[in-house]
């Protein structure tokens, strides 16, 4: 029953009660098999990583990450085994107290309507992902992948040069892989005691510091009222950074019935790659520096223009950026 619900009514061959049923023969052999992967493989994908490598044997290659030499992992996001969401956290409380409604239990789940600090996405690993004979759990370990190749001029927008790249250093040519990506302890691959490389931070080229105030005028707020929820990109109201979700409280400048008022608002970064601003705002840029692209010296980048950075500043009226109440 447990098969069937958790596939649907379908069980796959080879598993659960289909395993001593009718389950068909197995068409290719581990050794025969190669997982290709980015790096960008979490949760699920973690999972299926696992189970094809440290269980059956299969050889990983990734391609990408930083422009120097060594290993990378195949799967580099969490390697949980559960995911709950914050929400999901949520609709469990409200089950609690208001369906159910079982005071007992609700009067020890602890306090979500904390408006000290605002959360607008949040996952919580609740089931950890273990070997059999090791208690540490992956997401705590380093896994490298087998081989390591870099992206080319001639596979990187061809799937089908890239597969023939990565078979080639999977079984014919082991040379392609990247200088000292090799070795190091990977799913199929555990008894290596190569240590990996030691974490180092990139110092980032472009200064995204925040500027000085630049008054910037926007349209009248005062019909407008707050609506509670601020959406990511919006500009709202603030009295201290703590309340900003990671951009910086500073002062800018709204009209309010007619008259051109400082607020506090919550200001984002922003910069020419990425035009992040909402569509009420846009980037006022304070600086122009060179694009980090073009500061890996020998190498081939399609972006080479520089690079100009600021904050988003309102460009109209929104229901959270609204003017300061009047004293009476």
């Amino acid at each position: 029953m447990f098969d069937a619900s958790a596939f649907g009514g379908w069980i796959p061959y080879g598993y659960g009660i289909s395993a001593n049923d009718d389950a068909e023969a197995q068409v290719w052999a581990p050794e025969d098999i190669v997982i290709l992967t980015d790096g960008l493989c979490s949760s699920t994908c973690a999972l299926f990583v696992e189970l094809m490598t440290h269980q059956a044997g299969v050889r990983t290659v990734t391609v990408g990450g930083r422009p120097t030499t060594g290993p990378m992992q195949a799967a580099s996001g969490s390697r949980g085994a559960r995911v709950y969401e914050a929400r999901e956290l949520d609709d469990d409380f409200r089950f609690v107290a208001d369906i159910i409604k079982n005071t007992t239990a609700t009067a020890l789940l602890p306090d979500r309507s904390d408006s000290g600090i605002w959360i607008t996405s949040a996952g919580i690993n609740v089931r950890d992902q273990v070997r059999d004979d090791d208690p540490t759990p992956l997401q705590f370990k380093y896994q490298a992948a087998d081989c390591r190749m870099y992206y080319t001029l001639k596979n990187v927008f061809n799937m089908t040069r890239l597969w023939h790249d990565v078979a080639t250093a999977a079984w014919d040519d082991p040379s392609l892989c990247v200088e000292g990506s090799t070795g190091f302890p990977t799913g199929r691959n555990t008894t290596s005691t190569q240590a990996p490389p030691v974490r180092t931070a990139e110092a980032p080229v472009v200064d995204l510091s925040l500027g000085e105030f630049v008054g910037y005028v926007a349209n009248d707020t005062s019909g407008f009222q707050d609506s509670g929820d601020f959406p990511n990109t919006e500009i709202y109201n603030c009295k201290t950074s703590a309340d900003c979700n990671g951009s910086q409280c500073l002062k800018t400048a709204i009209k309010c019935n007619g008259i051109l008022t400082p607020v506090m608002a919550c200001l984002p970064k922003c910069s020419s790659l990425d035009y992040s601003c909402s569509g009420s705002s846009d980037c006022q840029y304070y600086e122009i520096t060179a694009s980090k692209l073009n500061a890996i010296e020998g190498r081939f980048v399609y972006w080479t223009r520089d690079v100009s950075v600021g904050l988003c500043r309102p460009r109209k009226a929104t229901p959270w950026l609204v003017c300061p109440k009047s004293k009476v």
